[in-house]
């Protein structure tokens, strides 16, 4: 987790400073995070998500008043968190086999499932909340690594 959590600093704090006030309907940014997240592999999973939700945040807060600016990463943050506990309800402990997949998967599990996602050190933003921007860092941080999970239970059930 650490090393994402790295990742997810750096992308998360990297991202675009210059808001231009508009008054054109923004994209929808669930609807493209969740294309998005749509189209990673197994071979780009970790990256493809991380990339996933720093465009999101990106496309929350570019061309975005401030209100909507956090409006949309709280709903963005609540949809990431409600995806990762959906698949970690649905995961099993264990996978089964005696295969380095398997024993990945067993250990990942109990590391995450023991893990708490409480830890913030994401770069705050002066006009987010730093509450807000924390949430979001943890939540995209737990589904990233829950998407991993999923994917080396794929990877076993094929």
């Amino acid at each position: 987790m650490k090393n994402l959590a790295c990742a997810l600093s750096l992308v998360l704090s990297s991202v675009c400073t210059a808001h231009a006030e508009s008054t054109d309907k923004p994209i929808s940014v669930l609807k493209w995070f969740n294309g998005c997240a749509h189209l990673s592999q197994p071979e780009n999973g970790m990256t493809m998500d991380t990339n996933c939700v720093s465009t999101a945040v990106e496309y929350c807060t570019i061309g975005r008043v401030e209100e909507d600016r956090v409006q949309c990463l709280v709903e963005l943050s609540e949809h990431v968190g409600g995806i990762w506990k959906e698949i970690e309800s649905n995961l099993p402990e264990s996978i089964g086999g005696s295969g380095w997949v398997a024993r990945n998967y067993e250990r990942k599990y109990l590391r995450l499932v023991q893990e708490e996602f409480d830890v913030c050190d994401a770069s705050p933003r002066e006009e987010i909340p730093s509450d807000t921007w924390c949430k979001m860092y943890l939540n995209a941080g737990g589904w990233v690594e829950w998407r991993h999970l999923q994917r080396l239970a794929d990877e076993v059930a094929k």
